[in-house]
């Protein structure tokens, strides 16, 4: 993918995807169901404030132990950030042993995936205090989860980026902050345990990353500033760890497809169109319209014009569904 605008339009996960998040697991729809779904891709948990120590403990305070004889625990992880606290830490390697990699890496999508950091590298370098260089900052997370950061006028998209770059904004405008970063986790029944040591699923839901201002200020930038006064002085939110057209087996690690794929031959069946009719209409000949259904990277940008119209929609939404990048 070319840039972070690209993950906006083509990665978002859809309403079905967004319930296979929460499938089977009782807790998590509960919390969802009383939070609030933002157009940004994400949910607004607890009114935008961050949880007490004893809210929804069955789903935030899971440990999952990795190296007993290291005690090296993946959970929850909060920190102090402050721009008085800052330094530079150089740059660290990502570890191999990452809860759930395994899996993905046996995946043909593992392509779609991250060893995604619960506290982002650019975020340590303000740490007053941080040790968990290790397994237990990394989880293995959708391109969507991780990387979605877009904010304009026509888009907006919200993974864990795009909240991380509102803390790096206000950082160095001198805002110190308390934040906090949970991979969800589903434990596993003992009945759906077929690997004694697996007591959890290996991929998270999805991560809720919470943060609060500590010094009296607010947060600041565009990212802040689209999502409104709500979000100026704390936010908590759940961003899904899905992504459009994936299938997740979160127990197994295990991939595939969703079809939710949209062809120019669905929409103009749908308006009633045979291919030479469309053609007649668009300005092109019945072999181009045969070519496009083969391949839509071929339609100019000109054309797409005439067919947007032609099929009675706008030209951003005929790109989207057709996944056009214009």
């Amino acid at each position: 993918m070319a840039s972070s605008e690209t993950y906006t339009q083509y990665l978002k996960p859809t309403e079905k995807e967004l319930l296979e998040v929460q499938a089977g697991y009782e807790e998590l729809e509960k919390l969802l169901k009383s939070s609030r779904y933002h157009e940004g891709g994400f949910y607004i948990l607890n009114g935008n404030k961050v949880f007490s120590i004893n809210e929804y403990q069955d789903i935030r305070q899971h440990k999952i132990l990795l190296e007993a004889d290291k005690h090296i625990e993946l959970g929850a992880i909060e920190v102090s950030l402050s721009k008085e606290c800052y330094r530079d830490i150089g740059k660290k390697s990502k570890p191999d042993k990452v809860y759930g990699r395994k899996q993905i890496l046996e995946s043909s999508y593992r392509g779609e995936f991250n060893r995604g950091h619960l506290i982002a590298e650019s975020l340590i370098k303000y740490c007053t205090d941080f040790d968990y260089y290790k397994r237990e900052n990394f989880v293995m997370i959708t391109n969507w989860c991780n990387r979605a950061t877009t904010c304009n006028h026509k888009h907006i998209a919200c993974g864990m980026l795009f909240f991380e770059q509102i803390l790096l904004d206000s950082l160095e405008d001198g805002v110190d902050i308390c934040y906090r970063v949970t991979p969800v986790f589903k434990k596993l029944d003992a009945s759906d345990d077929e690997e004694a040591e697996q007591s959890f699923e290996y991929l998270p839901r999805g991560i809720i990353m919470e943060a609060i201002v500590t010094n009296g200020k607010a947060f600041t930038g565009q990212n802040v500033e689209r999502l409104g006064k709500k979000f100026e002085k704390s936010f908590n939110v759940f961003i899904p760890n899905a992504q459009r057209d994936l299938v997740i087996d979160y127990r197994t690690g295990e991939i595939g497809l969703n079809d939710n794929s949209v062809t120019l031959k669905d929409l103009y069946e749908a308006k009633g169109f045979k291919m030479k009719d469309l053609g007649e209409v668009v300005g092109v000949s019945h072999r181009t319209i045969r070519r496009w259904n083969k391949d839509i990277a071929y339609i100019p940008f000109k054309n797409v014009v005439n067919l947007a119209k032609a099929l009675d929609m706008s030209v951003d939404e005929l790109a989207e569904l057709l996944l056009l990048d214009y």
